[in-house]
C-alpha cells in the first residue's frame, strides 16, 4: 500500500485522551466510470477511473454506544473529505460529487 494512501482517524475526549470513543479509517479508491449508473456519469469528469474515498472500519467504543458516536464520526470523515475536496463538489464548478452507501449513490 503506498505512503497515505489510508489513515487511520481515532476519536477521543480531550479530557481522557487515555479512551478510545471510535475510530474509521479513510482510504484512496477508484471506480471505472462505466460501473457508475448512467443518470450519475454526466456529472463526472470523461475519465476512466474515478477517483473515490472509501470509508472503512468505522466503529465505536462499548462504552459509547447507543450515544450517536457513530454519526459524530461520520460528519468528522465528511468534513474532512469536504475539506480534501473543497469547490470541486459545487454544481457552479462544473463537478459533481457522488457518496456511495450500501449499493447506492447519492449527490453531495
Amino acid at each position: 500500500m503506498k505512503r497515505g494512501a489510508a489513515v487511520v482517524f481515532v476519536g477521543v475526549y480531550p479530557s481522557a485522551p487515555e479512551e478510545i470513543v471510535g475510530c474509521y479509517a479513510l482510504s484512496a479508491f477508484s471506480l471505472k466510470l462505466r460501473d457508475i449508473p448512467a443518470r450519475y456519469q454526466r456529472r463526472l469528469a470523461r475519465y476512466p477511473d474515478v477517483g473515490v474515498a472509501l470509508l472503512g472500519r468505522l466503529a465505536v467504543g462499548v462504552p459509547f454506544r447507543g450515544q450517536h458516536m457513530g454519526e459524530f464520526l461520520l460528519v468528522d470523515a465528511l468534513h474532512r473529505l469536504g475539506s480534501v475536496v473543497g469547490n470541486e463538489c459545487h454544481r457552479s464548478a462544473g463537478t459533481g460529487c457522488l457518496g456511495w452507501l450500501g449499493d447506492r449513490l447519492y449527490p453531495l
